[in-house]
C-alpha cells in the first residue's frame, strides 16, 4: 500500500472539515486536526486553546509520518510551519495531495463561520479570517502546491463542492475555465 498525506487546505469557513469529515468515512483514512484537538483541551471554549492545539497538531503529524500508512489533515496553509511536516513525510515516503478549497470572498467565509457558531461550532475572529483569506490562496499556490505530488482546487460554493483544476508536480488541467478565472484573480489580488 502506497503512504499518502492527504491534506485538506483553505482559509477557515470554505468547508475543510466537512470535506475532510466526508472523505475520511468513504476512505477510512486517519484523521488530524487542530480544530478537533483544540476541542479535546477546552471543549467549552476550543478557540482558547488554539495555540497549544496547534503545538500538539505538529506534535501529532511529525509521529504520524513514522507509522501511519495513510493520514489526512486539514490546515488552512496560510503559514508555513506544516512545510517541514510535509518535507518530512516525503523523506518518509509518503505521496503527498491536496484537496484545495475555496470560496469566491472573504464575506462568505465570515458568513460561514458565524453559521458555524450559531450552530454551536467553533468561532475565528473576523480579522484571522481575513487574513487568512488570501494568505492560504497564496501559500497553496506558491508553496504547497510545489510540494504535492497532486492536488485539486475546488469551488465550494452553494451548489457543492466543484473541480476547477487539478495538477501534478510536472502537469495542470483545468475543469471549469470560468472558476479557475476567478481563483487566479483571488490569487493575483493576495498577493503583497
Amino acid at each position: 500500500m502506497t503512504k499518502e498525506l492527504i491534506i485538506v487546505g483553505g482559509a477557515n469557513g470554505t468547508g475543510k472539515t466537512t470535506f475532510a469529515l466526508e472523505y475520511v468515512a468513504q476512505h477510512g483514512v486517519e484523521y488530524l486536526g487542530a480544530d478537533a484537538i483544540a476541542a479535546e483541551i477546552s471543549s467549552d471554549d476550543p478557540t482558547s486553546a488554539r495555540f497549544q492545539a496547534g503545538r500538539r497538531f505538529v506534535t501529532a503529524l511529525n509521529e504520524r509520518v513514522q507509522g501511519s500508512e495513510c493520514l489526512l489533515i486539514e490546515s488552512t496553509l496560510s503559514g508555513v510551519a506544516l512545510r517541514n511536516g510535509l518535507k518530512r513525510a516525503a523523506q518518509s515516503g509518503f505521496k503527498i495531495s491536496i484537496f484545495f478549497l475555496f470560496v469566491d470572498t472573504p464575506e462568505t467565509c465570515i458568513e460561514r463561520v458565524a453559521q458555524r457558531v450559531r450552530m454551536g461550532g467553533h468561532d475565528v475572529p473576523v480579522e484571522d479570517i481575513r487574513r487568512r483569506f488570501g494568505r492560504s490562496i497564496r501559500n497553496f499556490w506558491n508553496i504547497y502546491r510545489e510540494m504535492a505530488d497532486s492536488w485539486l482546487v475546488v469551488y465550494n460554493g452553494p451548489e457543492g463542492p466543484l473541480d476547477v483544476v487539478v495538477g501534478s508536480q510536472d502537469e495542470e488541467s483545468i475543469r471549469d475555465a470560468s472558476w479557475y478565472q476567478t481563483f487566479l484573480q483571488l490569487l493575483m489580488s493576495s498577493n503583497p
